[in-house]
This record gives structure tokens, sequence and C-alpha cells, in this order.
């Protein structure tokens, strides 16, 4: 179509005049990458007309039309509440109708505010559940007005997929002692809970998860792990509200994960008790006083695994020397990440590369890919990635 000129105005006019003769089939599709992200998306608390696909109905009369009959264009619906907003303008009832009528299969992200008016919230969400059979994938921070509209949603899901469950604030849980509206829903894979500041049972039909992220006892994990091993491939596991002893392990109170592939659990102790022979990704937290012990939790699951592990996440801060000697033992890893807090990063950085200088000038046993592989990030900069690289650790 020729080189562009140095004149703005002339530019547009190109550009235009090429979009127009686009087929509409094309520019559909075009359309589709102009969406924002999910994390994006969901961080937006108030409604604007200038974001996309809104904004692509509001050019010409074509692209209003093409935009409108693209049901995938509105499939991610994003509520977000805060103490500051006014419910009502933030996300207009007839705005979310609108969107909800255009739509085919539906992703719902509902972030309530256990102080803002609840109201319109109930009306938005009353709104939303009388689409429940279109939902796919269900995002919710509950309130404690919010709880009391789940069981509505029985034997009304059919087609969800993923469900994330989260709370505002402790005075969200009040009252409640389980959550079991979702354990009949029929296509549902993956599934999480993070209760945060009690513990509440979830019942999810465990037998058919592909994806687990759950907080809670180890006890609890262990349960839902024995029904759900043969079919897992991706687990976050959380310790949280756990005051009783662990078992020994032994081989009689082994889990076999037999197709599990990617791992992150909060407490290496989890490694003692489980076996993974196709694991292939493992993220870990430890506390400081469990760095030492590190390498022995990795020779505890490979050895009873024998599994192709090729990716090692540490979150912590992990000293060099314990986990120069987990990727001795462990050869087959050719990608390692640290996730570190900003304070401990300068200092632990130079102490790897310290480490491993001295240790390659020592004609020490490292992998030839160890200089350009190994990575690290910052907390922060994890938890607000919209990379599809850390998404699962969080």
């Amino acid at each position: 179509m020729g080189g562009f000129s140095s004149h703005p105005l002339q530019n547009f006019n190109r550009l235009s005049s090429v979009l127009e003769r686009t087929p509409p089939e094309l520019l559909s599709e075009i359309f589709l990458w102009t969406l924002p992200l999910t994390r994006e998306a969901a961080r937006r608390a108030k409604f604007h007309a200038t974001d996309s696909p809104w904004v692509l109905t509001h050019v010409n009369r074509r692209w209003r039309a093409i935009a409108i009959s693209n049901p995938s264009l509105l499939s991610l619906v994003t509520i977000k509440y805060l103490p500051s907003s006014n419910p009502t303008f933030s996300f207009p009832l007839l705005m979310v109708g609108t969107q909800i009528a255009r739509a085919r299969q539906l992703r719902i992200h509902f972030h309530g505010c256990e102080t803002a008016d609840s109201l319109p919230k109930i009306a938005v969400f009353q709104c939303l559940a009388a689409h429940a059979s279109r939902w796919e994938e269900l995002c919710l921070l509950l309130t404690s007005q919010r709880v009391p509209l789940l069981a509505g949603l029985r034997d009304r899901v059919p087609l969800l997929q993923r469900l994330l469950i989260e709370w505002d604030q402790p005075k969200s849980q009040a009252g409640m002692e389980s959550i079991d509206c979702f354990e009949t829903a029929p296509s549902l894979v993956d599934a999480g809970v993070s209760n945060t500041f009690r513990s509440i049972p979830f019942r999810v039909p465990v037998q058919q998860l592909t994806r687990y992220q759950f907080d809670g006892p180890w006890e609890m994990h262990r349960r839902i792990l024995l029904q759900v091993a043969p079919s897992l491939i991706e687990a976050r596991i959380i310790i949280s509200f756990d005051n009783d002893p662990w078992p020994n392990p032994d081989g009689s109170g082994i889990i076999d994960l037999t197709s599990l592939r990617r791992l992150c659990v909060t407490h290496p102790d989890i490694l003692n008790y489980i076996r993974t022979p196709r694991l292939e990704e493992i993220a870990v937290h430890f506390a400081k006083e469990e760095e030492k012990a590190l390498p022995t939790y990795f020779v505890s699951i490979l050895s009873r695994s024998r599994c192709p592990l090729r990716k090692l996440c540490l979150v912590g801060e992990p000293a060099a020397h314990p986990t120069a000697d987990i990727l001795r033992n462990i050869p087959s890893i050719v990608e390692l990440s640290i996730i570190i807090s900003p304070r401990a990063a300068d200092t632990a950085v130079d102490a790897f590369i310290s480490h491993f200088a001295s240790s390659q000038a020592a004609s020490l046993p490292f992998p030839s890919w160890l200089p350009t592989c190994v990575r690290f990030f910052s907390d922060a900069e994890v938890k607000n990635t919209s990379s599809t690289h850390f998404i699962w650790l969080w």
C-alpha cells in the first residue's frame, strides 16, 4: 500500500482507506486483538465507552455492525466495585444488560465491595445470574450481601469450566459454613478458592478437575487430592489454617498424582507426601528456616517420582549454595526462576553470580545453560504481570 508519510492526517486517511476495504471476517478478527487482557480489564473500576470493544461501535456504521455481530468481543464481563465508587454509575445496569444480550458464552469477573452500596451491586449480579446457563468462567470476590445469592446458581451452570472464589473482608464470611452450589457443575475442570480469613468448605466435583487451587490445612488437601489424583494436571496447594501436626511420611501415605505436570506449593514438606512421575514444572514457596533443607525435599520427591523436571521456580530468599545443590541433583532442569522481595534482590543476585563464577572456576559440575537462564523477579512484579509464565503461581 506504499510507505507512510510524515503527515499524520495523510497516514490516517490511508489507513482508514485500507480498513474500509478489509473483509468483514478479517476486520472482526482484528477487533479481537484490541481487547484488553483479562487482568487489565479486571482492574478497571468503572465502565468507559472509550474502552474496547465499546469504542469500536462508535467509529462508523460498518465497524458498529461488525462489532455487534461478533459475540466473542463481549464475552468477558468485568465488574469491580471500590469503596469510593458509586455502584449505580460505575457499572450501569443498562450497559451490563446490553453486553450480556450481545454476547454468547460469558466469562464473568465480579469483584464486590463490602462497604459500597449493596442494592445496585445486587441488581447487577442478579442480571448476570439470570444468564448463568451461558457462563463458562466465574471469578468472584464475595461479600456478605452476595453470599445468599449463590444458592440460586445450583444446577444452573452447565457450561461453567473455570471457577475462582475469594473474599473481600473477614465479615464477608460471617455466617457462611460451606459453599456447595457448584458441586453439580458438569463441565467444571478448573476450581480455586482463597478463604484468606477463615477456612470454609468448598464443594466441587473434584473427580473431574484438571486444575486445583485451594487453601486450607494439609488434611483437607490430602482428602481432596486422593479423589482428584487421576485427572489433575496443574495444582497450587496452599497451606493455611493448619495447627495440627502432619503425619510421618511413609509409603502407605503417598498420594499418586500420575497426570500432574505443573505444581506450586506454599510449604516444601508437601513434597514428602506425593509422587509425580510426569511433573515438568514446580514452584516452591519457602521460609528462611527451610532454606538449608530445600535440596533434601527435592531429593525426596525425585527419588520417588523419577519425573522429567525441566522448570524450577523458588519463591523466597534462596541462598546460592542450596540452590546450586538442587541444580546438581536435577540435571534435567533447563530454566530456573527466583521470585524474591525487592529489598533482598540485589544482595541475592550478587551472591548467585559470585557463587556460580567461583564454581565454574573450580570446575564444579553445572549445566551449560546456567549463566543465561537464571532469572530473578520481584514478588510485586510477578503479582502484577499479565504474563502466562506466572499466572499459575498466584
